[in-house]
């Protein structure tokens, strides 16, 4: 296998804890389309479609002149951002732009990398040398399955399997500088890894089998040292005082409004609109330094929103956990 073993491009990463408070957002994440084509039993896409028909926000696609808008905030920042992520709740490559939008995210220094994740069923030839001639810096690809059953059975997508091995296998081929990250959640693939590692190992430069996070296995207390927890990477991990999002990123929706992170399906914790606000502002806000103090001072296990999310524990890095930094960041944030 040509594939490096590995854990979300794990080199990539900074100890948050060292360079925090920030001036700049290391990433954004950024939503192309909240939109998907695929039902995975274990997303809210397959489980909630009759609540995401009522969220309005949860069925759009990315107008351009909101991109354009963003990417001129975000070069107002001090410093570079480093990573802009296409992906959030939806499908990314069903934006028709999706080309357009990386190339502009490259080309206009707004950012150093850029990064989508998608599910890979919608990869063509054309596609392919579209997106690795924009620019793209990273192309993850979530798999489903290793057959057209398994896909189906776990998405509810016919899916043509040979062509959708063969698209994947031409990106990786003429990729260029481009990054093709590999991934597949343990219980999909069970007891199929080798079939998985020679199906996809020799068309990616990086491949990851993820444990699955439900929400119900979350304890939504304060339970350090009383039970073993395992996060996405499935390594042994403490619970997680203090949520990394809010002190290092900005999500963009697809409708232009601004979160602390992917995981408020409702858009209940919205700090303003790209189309009105600027990042800049929003970044510097008082509204998200009081966000960020509520979780400095642990009361997330008591919100309505924050309190429900496994995300701080079960799929951040411990690269990101800051919670031995809370009480300087706290003196910094109440100022």
């Amino acid at each position: 296998m040509k594939a490096k073993m590995s854990k979300w491009c794990e080199g990539e990463r900074i100890r948050l804890a060292d360079v925090v408070p920030l001036d700049t957002p290391i990433s954004l994440l950024i939503e192309p389309s909240s939109v998907c084509n695929f039902r995975c039993f274990y997303c809210f896409h397959g489980n909630m479609q009759e609540e995401i028909k009522k969220l309005g926000h949860m069925n759009k696609v990315m107008e351009y002149s909101i991109f354009e808008k963003l990417i001129k905030d975000a070069l107002i920042f001090p410093r570079q951002v480093k990573a802009i992520n296409l992906s959030r709740f939806g499908e990314p490559l069903i934006n028709k732009k999706i080309t357009e939008m990386v190339y502009l995210a490259k080309s206009s220094g707004a950012c150093n990398m850029v990064k989508i994740i998608t599910n890979g069923s919608l990869l063509t030839p054309q596609l392919n040398k579209n997106l690795i001639s924009s620019g793209l810096d990273v192309l993850r690809i979530s798999i489903q399955g290793i057959s057209e059953k398994q896909i189906f059975d776990t998405c509810g997508y016919k899916i043509n399997f040979y062509e959708f091995v063969r698209n994947i296998e031409d990106f990786y081929k003429n990729r260029g500088n481009c990054k093709v990250f590999i991934k597949i959640l343990d219980n999909i693939v069970s007891n199929e890894t080798e079939k998985f590692y020679q199906i996809f190992g020799n068309i990616c430069d990086e491949i990851s089998i993820e444990h699955l996070i439900e929400n119900k296995n979350y304890v939504a207390i304060k339970d350090k040292g009383k039970k073993e927890l395992i996060n996405m990477m499935g390594e042994k991990c403490d619970n997680v005082d203090v949520c990394s999002s809010p002190f290092y990123s900005l999500n963009i929706a697809a409708d232009g409004s601004i979160s602390p992170c992917c995981n408020d399906i409702e858009g209940k914790i919205i700090f303003g609109n790209v189309v009105e606000n600027s990042l800049v502002d929003v970044w510097n806000s008082k509204k998200l330094n009081l966000f960020r103090v509520m979780h400095l001072q642990e009361k997330r296990y008591h919100h309505q929103v924050c309190g429900r999310c496994c995300a701080p524990t079960y799929t951040n890095q411990r690269y990101d956990n800051i919670d031995s930094v809370k009480k300087s960041l706290l003196k910094h944030y109440n100022t």
